[in-house]
């Protein structure tokens, strides 16, 4: 009797962490209490900053509030590891769905048949129509919360508290041992020393490690797990092995996190995550006659950024070009080919947005491909922006170009090589990237990129060297056009009057015709707070033509 009474508590505690996912209570916290605690102290510190003491007490029950969360959701993801109850991918419970649909109505199907062969005389009902139909459709309202709802969770907890990641990894202690002279000074002799708290991989961790593998749809479940676990601070005094070191140990190969784990178990590291991201660049960017005006635009600027090599000795400031950055003013020169992937994991990320083979077909991300190209420019922003040795490590990676002449293979001749500034540059430069992936692309940049100090001298040039390039790149990529914007510079001084390039007047008096961005103007006046409605205007364009008649920015 006693094993069956073990059995039974087992059982009864995998249902009771099953009902949350079942209720979808994960989602309501995600969604309605995390909101509910109000503001972390840094936002009311800086929204109120000569506030009294009400401030500092609301800051007080938020901090509390999140850190109980924090510590409640590690212990919750940690006992799904444990017991092996972690939910099913958003995927795979659709397909569950899809094959019982299709079981029911070929039972249904198959007992109505069976009852004329039998010669039973039935009256049609609604149940007989809908099988007439075919399977019944899958009701997504339905489904309860998957695999990436619990880890959403985790990140929204991290993010709003990042203190709370510490409770997400185990704390364990490790030996250390120095090399010191003996007393003849002839031998090196280790000395052991006290050990010190270290960071070490979760149940929860380890479970996601084996399985990303073998499931696609939960690799971006496994990446914005790393990417909230590298917020955590050092459980001890030594800063460098906080939750950034540990898991850039991790991304280059220096640690693994199953010291179990089978013989062929792909660990993702950094030069993956890099060429993932190349690939959704050259993907959603990829030029060919059924390609847009927009699209064979950005897969010319990914092009200028591979072939741009960083200057020796540049003297260029921001949208000063240097001599070799820019063969044309309007930055919107044609490039004759982009390069193929070479990253096998990411091939259910892009879609089209018509199936039909049209002259203004354009690729876009598909949810999976949202999520996953956002966890890898979130797991590198965030380790980038708490460990030097992660950001040295990934401005260091070069990755050889695939030309598409070649078979794919890997080019020889010319030597080109995309580094990691040139793979998030030449990722920017899609048009039709959601805005929040292409903001976290600008985090990833400035984390690899920040000011520090306290570096040695080798360190600080590779750094200037590093953020140099970055402003080539940004000059290279005219994000801002200043370019475009500077022949307007007489009329911004209080002269009134621009000299405007011809196309661009020509724009002008469209506008004027059409009553878009006001009137009264002569051909070489340019209207107040109006810019010709051209896509080289980039942002500006955005903000004049599209976000500001809708009234949202």
């Amino acid at each position: 009797g006693g094993t069956a009474e073990i059995l039974d508590v087992k059982n009864t505690f995998s249902k009771c962490l099953m009902a949350a996912s079942q209720l979808k209570s994960l989602t309501f916290a995600r969604l309605s209490l995390i909101p509910s605690f109000g503001m972390p102290s840094s936002t009311n510190a800086l929204l109120f900053p000569s506030s009294s003491d009400g401030s500092s007490a609301s800051s007080g029950v938020f901090d509390f509030y999140a850190s109980t969360f924090a510590e409640f959701t590690a212990q919750y993801i940690d006992a799904l590891g444990a017991t092996g109850t972690l939910p099913i991918t958003r995927k795979e419970w659709l397909e569950e769905e899809v094959n019982l649909a299709q079981s029911e109505w070929m039972e249904r199907k198959q007992k109505r048949e069976f009852g004329v062969w039998a010669g039973q005389e039935q009256e049609q009902t609604e149940e007989d129509a809908a099988a007439n139909a075919g399977p019944r459709k899958v009701n997504v309202m339905d489904r309860p919360d998957c695999l990436e709802d619990v880890f959403a969770l985790v990140s929204s907890a991290c993010d709003v508290y990042p203190a709370g990641a510490r409770a997400l990894w185990y704390v364990g202690e490790e030996q250390q041992q120095v090399l010191n002279n003996d007393e003849d000074g002839m031998e090196a002799v280790a000395v052991a020393r006290s050990p010190r708290l270290v960071l070490a991989p979760s149940r929860a961790l380890q479970t996601l490690d084996l399985l990303h593998p073998d499931s696609d749809s939960s690799l971006f479940v496994y990446l914005s797990f790393l990417a909230s676990l590298a917020l955590s601070d050092a459980p001890g005094t030594d800063g460098t092995q906080n939750g950034a070191s540990v898991v850039h140990r991790i991304l280059c190969g220096e640690r693994t996190i199953n010291q179990r784990a089978p013989e062929r178990h792909i660990h993702f590291l950094w030069s993956q995550i890099l060429g993932a991201i190349r690939w959704y660049a050259e993907n959603l960017s990829q030029e060919n006659e059924d390609v847009s005006t927009k699209n064979k635009a950005s897969a010319a600027a990914a092009d200028r950024i591979r072939n741009s090599a960083p200057a020796e000795s540049s003297t260029s400031y921001y949208y000063m070009a240097s001599g070799n950055t820019s063969n044309s003013s309007r930055g919107m020169e044609t490039a004759s080919s982009s390069s193929t992937a070479n990253t096998e994991r990411s091939n259910d990320g892009v879609q089209s947005s018509s199936n039909s083979s049209v002259s203004n077909e354009t690729k876009e991300l598909d949810e999976v491909g949202r999520h996953t190209l956002m966890s890898l420019l979130c797991l590198m922003s965030n380790v980038a922006s708490k460990c030097y040795a992660a950001r040295e490590f990934i401005l260091a990676i070069q990755i050889p170009a695939q030309d598409d002449t070649n078979d794919g293979r890997s080019v020889s001749d010319g030597g080109i090589q995309d580094g990691s500034l040139e793979i998030l540059f030449s990722l920017l430069t899609i048009a039709s990237l959601p805005p929040d992936i292409r903001g976290m692309a600008f985090s990833a940049i400035a984390n690899l990129l920040p000011a520090d100090e306290n570096l040695s001298n080798a360190a600080a040039s590779s750094a200037k060297n590093a953020a140099l390039r970055a402003w080539e790149l940004l000059e290279l990529c005219q994000f801002v056009p200043i370019k475009l914007l500077s022949q307007y510079s007489s009329f911004a001084a209080g002269a009134g009057t621009a000299t405007i390039p011809a196309h661009d007047r020509m724009a002008l008096r469209k506008q004027q015709q059409q009553g878009v961005g006001g009137s009264g103007f002569s051909n070489d006046e340019l209207p107040v707070s109006a810019f010709p409605a051209s896509s080289d205007y980039s942002m500006i364009y955005q903000f004049e033509h599209i976000e500001s008649p809708l009234g949202t920015f």
